[in-house]
């Protein structure tokens, strides 16, 4: 269903690069500590207000009244977060916020174990002459919620939007149950959704409303909700991520982020590796065979998982001289069981080869390197805390008195843990 609506006051000026945020009142409530149980689900539950995805022009804003509950198999938990007011500025023709509120919350109710996100915007005003103005595009009462949960018949999710009033030029306009809205400059899509439920669980996301520019290609997302349950918490959970490289402080250089970067499901992998590969990265030089692994898996009296992130070859090259590495791989480890607890190790970890010019070069005792006038080399970098272990097996730092003299390259990262849950 597609409808038109005229609406001559509004006015969408793409010319303005920037964004402005604006939240006079803002206020975030804690996850309930209290009156919790353990479950044997992986939960999550996440939501936010706005998000602007900028398309031929470079407007981007970041998530309002964002909150999450993260990995947890906790019923009985509950957080929250509030935005008064917000403006996100010309570049989208002047759209004002008010009253933007998130909740997320975790139950177990007569057997039925469920996970919540609900986002509610009081008000959005599009247009220029601002808030309430004759031109104004009004929406009101926008809501997003999503549910998922497991019962005595499986994993179930199940996702609901709503928008109360909508308003064009102060002409109230009847609002269909699903499909696009023509504004003008602006579409309007409502129930933009994903979900999906199988035996190991359940997963559902929305966006009440989708705002399409259709002049820039910008989209701006209100009402967002997102929740997930899964199976396969026996004993606890696992923590972790991997990736094999990360550049950053180059100059006149697109930094590269983690790539390619993997991150380990609450509940483990049941025992199956899972892998993301990249065959090359074009950075200071050439980084190849760049790969992210994890396996984990769980029972109720034992528990193991690993992350591990590699890069096969990584070339560098000044001047007349050549760097190559090679064999490089960092890998994070982590095992429970009921005799001797939580141990993490990094077993697995090295650099295999380094060579200049072809010819062969050694680490010192504490495992680094430095080769004047073009790089510095760091391997081994463990850092451990309470619930984990990670390692950067090789960091390399440029030297010299060139643009990116001081940049960094993390090569080989990976991390994991586990924490035992009490049922």
């Amino acid at each position: 269903m597609n409808r038109r609506i005229l609406t001559a006051g509004v006015s969408l000026s793409v010319a303005a690069t920037g964004l402005m945020l604006a939240s006079p009142s803002q206020a975030t409530t804690a996850a309930a500590a209290r009156g919790t149980t353990s479950t044997h689900y992986a939960l999550q539950a996440s939501g936010y207000s706005t998000r602007v995805i900028g398309g031929n022009v470079p407007v981007n804003s970041d998530r309002t009244a964002f909150q999450v509950i993260g990995c947890t198999n906790k019923a009985g938990l509950s957080k929250g977060n509030a935005q008064a007011n917000l403006n996100l500025g010309e570049p989208l023709g002047g759209l004002h916020v008010s009253a933007a509120k998130t909740r997320v919350w975790t139950t177990q109710k007569n057997g039925v174990v469920s996970s919540y996100a609900n986002n509610h915007i009081a008000e959005v005003t599009l247009g220029n002459a601002g808030p309430g103005g004759v031109g104004d595009v009004v929406l009101r009462g926008i809501n997003s919620r999503s549910r998922t949960w497991h019962d005595g018949s499986g994993f179930h999710a199940r996702t609901k939007a709503t928008l109360a009033r909508l308003t064009g030029g102060g002409v109230p306009a009847t609002v269909p149950a699903s499909g696009s809205i023509d504004l003008g400059l602006v579409t309007l899509t409502l129930g933009n959704l994903r979900k999906s439920q199988d035996r190991q669980g359940a997963s559902a996301q929305l966006d009440a409303i989708k705002l399409a520019v259709n002049l820039t290609n910008t989209k701006v997302y209100l009402a967002h909700s997102r929740s997930k349950i899964s199976s396969g918490v026996r004993s606890g959970l696992f923590h972790g991520s991997a990736y094999a490289a990360k550049a950053q402080a180059l100059a006149n250089t697109a930094a590269v982020g983690r790539t390619p970067f993997i991150v380990m499901p609450c509940q483990g992998t049941n025992g199956v590796l899972k892998r993301q590969h990249v065959a090359s990265v074009t950075t200071l030089g050439s980084i190849r065979g760049l790969t992210a692994t994890q396996k984990s898996d769980q029972t109720r009296k034992s528990a193991y998982g690993h992350e591990t992130g590699r890069v096969a070859r990584v070339s560098l090259a000044k001047g007349t001289r050549t760097l190559n590495i090679s064999g490089i791989v960092a890998k994070a480890n982590v095992h429970y069981s009921r005799a001797n607890g939580i141990t993490k190790d990094t077993k697995g970890s090295h650099v295999l080869r380094i060579r200049l010019n072809g010819k062969p070069l050694h680490l010192n005792a504490r495992g680094n390197l430095t080769i004047k006038n073009l790089v510095s080399l760091q391997t081994n970098i463990v850092k451990r805390t309470k619930r984990t272990i990670q390692i950067t097996e090789l960091r390399l730092t440029l030297l010299g008195n060139g643009a990116n003299a001081g940049a960094t390259v993390d090569l080989g990262y990976a991390k994991v843990g586990f924490s035992k849950s009490r049922f």
